[in-house]
């Protein structure tokens, strides 16, 4: 899988990853509203969110284009060509990236879950495109787990 293969498999995968990602948003945000005991309209709306209301992602792509365009740039190998079966390992490279590293560790930030919740319409917000703003801005800037990190004093050295 070359990187323009590997772009359109990121783009075909763009709607289920991003509802996979928003629905894990809406429940880890359901769980702490249980936690505290919150209830209320804006709950039962993010209650049905996704299961009985439409999910709207499309304020998220440019985020997802940018997680994209990122992996192209810093994470994918060229030399993985190497392999024989390169075209699965690759997919499943960029899968398990997405997946078990990134998406695991975006959830562990509460304002980006809840710019994630605004964006696509589970929350209240005088701006969704700002919140979806805030989430490409997040991952524009994310450090990628495993990957030096810019203010590491050892990176320059080499």
């Amino acid at each position: 899988m070359n990187p323009e293969e590997l772009a359109r498999y990121q783009q075909e995968e763009s709607v289920p990853a991003l509802y996979s990602f928003a629905m894990q948003c809406r429940r880890r945000f359901l769980r702490s509203a249980d936690l505290v005991g919150m209830r209320g309209p804006v709950i039962e709306n993010l209650r049905q969110l996704g299961v009985r209301e439409p999910m709207e992602l499309r304020l998220l792509i440019p985020a997802w284009r940018c997680l994209c365009e990122r992996y192209l740039s810093e994470r994918y190998d060229r030399q993985m060509t190497l392999f024989e079966d390169f075209y699965t390992h690759v997919q499943k490279d960029w899968e398990c990236f997405v997946y078990h590293e990134v998406l695991p560790n975006l959830l562990l930030d509460d304002e980006l879950v809840r710019n994630v919740l605004r964006a696509i319409g589970g929350l209240p917000s005088k701006s969704p495109e700002e919140a979806a703003s805030m989430v490409h801005h997040y991952i524009s800037e994310l450090a990628f787990p495993g990957s030096p990190q810019p203010w590491d004093p050892e990176e320059g050295q080499g």
